[in-house]
């Protein structure tokens, strides 16, 4: 196969990229195995691109290079389809990229579809949407709204009229290699990728990489066993304070680094708001809204709210924060998009657990928010997924 003019990020096997085609940003483009992109495509966004994926003639990708398409496996966009992934704000400013930025309010955000999802021809999907799970999108369709996992959408705007049967599809895909168990979406990087194939070499190095110093405030959010406040304060020097709610491995933390005053360890949870609660004992596992066959009791505990938290300690901007509390994240976050102090956070490093009831409409929510002034920098459904500011904090 003739080799392409563009140098992407990062491709996998078997890559088609026809020769009239134009991507503007090839360097901010992720490529998984056997990908197709077609002739007379426009592309001017970065892109994460999973395994599987056929993109047909005269599709067209706009937004800039801050805004991002993100495709999973077995996904695909039908030819003269549009993504809007970003644009100008038409009621706050002036318009169209060649006006210089202090005069116009860009919104940049990223369109989402899911492994086995498909626009039909001819369609136009608005910034920020994302298309569920297998989620179809019938020819002709104005997407305004996410879609539902499995749903058949038709439609300006696109509404719900049908569902498709999962199941040979699913079938089709463990047949292929791929797992389709709820923690298995790796997507968008493919499934032989060393890099970052998670659970099987654990290279967890890209959490670890961000733009902190001595001066860098970071919060870990379920301390655990310390793995990530020991890891990127040998890296920065920075100040990390651990919130560890369990009395066992809170007492190990102070353990661990009663010898270091820039790692603060603090007994208690963090959530959306201030309370006592109890907490179900299961290892790493344990948590206030979910009991698994490892459960070995229970213990009562104090959550503080992360508003509280910011003003009690006067902090101005966090650079980042850690978020791996089984469930409580729902709560944090939303915490904070209410109270509209997301922009006090630099960085945003999420494990998002489905054991919550809507647990997908409530991430996707939290997710929106999120993508009007933070871009995705890594995302692999339900196990992590960092966001990094674009447009300065609050401080």
């Amino acid at each position: 196969m003739k080799q392409s003019k563009y140098k992407f990020k990062k491709e996998g096997v078997d890559l088609f990229v026809g020769e009239m085609i134009v991507i503007k940003y090839p360097e901010q483009i992720v490529l998984g195995d056997h990908v197709a992109l077609d002739n007379f495509i426009s592309f001017s966004a970065s892109a994460n691109i999973g395994d599987y994926v056929h993109i047909a003639p005269g599709v067209t990708i706009i937004g800039g290079v801050d805004s991002k398409l993100i495709m999973g496996k077995f996904s695909g966009i039908s030819a003269n389809s549009t993504m809007i992934c970003g644009s100008d704000d038409f009621t706050k400013g002036m318009l169209n990229p060649q006006v210089p930025i202090k005069y116009r309010k860009p919104k940049i955000s990223n369109i989402i579809i899911n492994d086995y999802a498909c626009v039909g021809v001819g369609c136009i999907v608005f910034p920020g949407v994302t298309l569920g799970e297998g989620s179809v999108v019938g020819a002709g369709s104005v997407v305004t709204k996410d879609t539902k996992p499995w749903g058949i959408y038709l439609g300006s705007p696109a509404k719900l009229i049908g569902h498709r049967d999962k199941t040979p599809i699913l079938k089709g895909a463990k047949e292929l290699g791929y797992s389709v168990d709820a923690l298995a979406h790796l997507w968008p990087y493919n499934k032989m990728n060393k890099e970052f194939e998670i659970w099987g070499d654990k290279d967890w190095s890209y959490r670890l990489d961000y733009d902190l110093d001595e001066n860098s405030i970071v919060i870990d959010a379920g301390g655990y066993k310390g793995w990530f406040a020991e890891q990127i304060f040998n890296k920065y020097n920075c100040t990390v304070y651990v919130f560890e709610p369990v009395k066992e491995f809170y007492d190990n933390l102070i353990n661990k680094f009663n010898t270091n005053n820039k790692i603060i360890v603090f007994n208690c949870a963090l959530g959306g708001k201030s309370q006592n609660v109890q907490i179900n004992l299961q290892g790493d596992a344990s948590s206030i809204h979910n009991e698994t066959e490892n459960f070995k009791g229970h213990d009562q505990i104090h959550i503080e709210s992360i508003s509280d938290f910011i003003n009690k300690n006067r902090l101005q901007t966090i650079d980042l924060i850690k978020l791996n509390i089984e469930g409580e994240e729902f709560s944090l976050l939303e915490c904070l998009i209410e109270k509209n102090e997301l922009k006090r956070f630099n960085n945003f490093q999420i494990q998002f657990h489905s054991f919550i009831e809507n647990s997908i409409e409530r991430r996707n929510n939290i997710r929106k928010s999120l993508s009007e002034d933070f871009s995705l920098e890594y995302d692999f459904e339900f196990v992590w997924e960092g966001w990094k500011q674009q447009n300065g904090s609050l401080a």
